[in-house]
């Protein structure tokens, strides 16, 4: 579903944000993606959606090489990966439902089919009885819940949860990963940003590990680039 090959961005600055990065994650996967902040994690989720660019390797998101894309496509791709964010991004002026008719308006849905899917996300996610309600009013949790909701919308076959639990407690975080469970559960590929690794210590999700933008830990190789160099070392 998702090929990275020898990927690199270097912002600007200098920051090498990602430093040659290669993995694979097949359909219906469950990927964590752990690290400290400024280990490249955000970045990642960006150029999957090609928010940015890469300066050296290569992309593939279900079978397309998304920097061959044409750039008035791009909204295409951003169908495919719903992006959930750690901040919300919610419009404080308008109802849950309305928040999530945002994410439904640009799909072209007739006026009823548009309903029947935005009461399918909240039931979804255990909102139903919020609809009428405003962001101000809710949890942290159901704020979260509300953003994996207006991601679903165009039901895309990536999920990517960048930093899903980071403001909430460990009870609302484990309850917003056990959604995610759910969510893959019936089908679709999730891939969730953290460095919370204290709350995730009892999961036995496949884990990739950054570390300064590389790739230095996959817990389905059960390899790293350290113990790969300590074997160089020695030849």
């Amino acid at each position: 579903m998702i090929i990275f090959d020898n990927v690199t961005k270097k912002y600007g600055n200098g920051t090498v944000a990602l430093d040659s990065v290669s993995f694979a994650v097949g359909a219906g996967e469950f990927v964590v993606v752990e690290g400290p902040s400024g280990a490249g994690k955000s970045t990642l989720v960006k150029a999957i959606i090609r928010e940015i660019g890469i300066n050296n390797g290569q992309i593939v998101v279900d079978g397309d090489d998304i920097a061959k894309i044409p750039a008035k496509n791009i909204p295409l791709l951003r169908r495919k990966v719903g992006v959930v964010f750690q901040d919300f991004k919610l419009l404080p002026d308008r109802t849950i439902a309305e928040n999530v008719d945002l994410a439904l308006d640009i799909l072209g849905l007739s006026e009823s089919d548009a309903t029947t899917r935005r009461n399918e996300l909240l039931n979804l996610v255990g909102l139903a009885n919020k609809a009428d309600d405003f962001p101000v009013q809710l949890s942290g949790g159901e704020l979260q819940r509300v953003g994996v909701a207006r991601a679903l919308a165009p039901k895309p076959k990536i999920l990517f949860a960048d930093e899903p639990t980071g403001n909430l407690d460990s009870k609302t975080g484990s309850a917003i990963i056990h959604l995610l469970e759910d969510i893959n559960s019936q089908g679709t590929t999730v891939i969730m940003a953290s460095h919370d690794l204290d709350l995730l210590r009892d999961y036995k999700f496949r884990r990739l590990r950054l570390d300064h933008g590389a790739l230095v830990h996959d817990t389905a190789k059960h390899v790293s680039h350290a113990k790969k160099e300590a074997s160089q070392d020695k030849v």
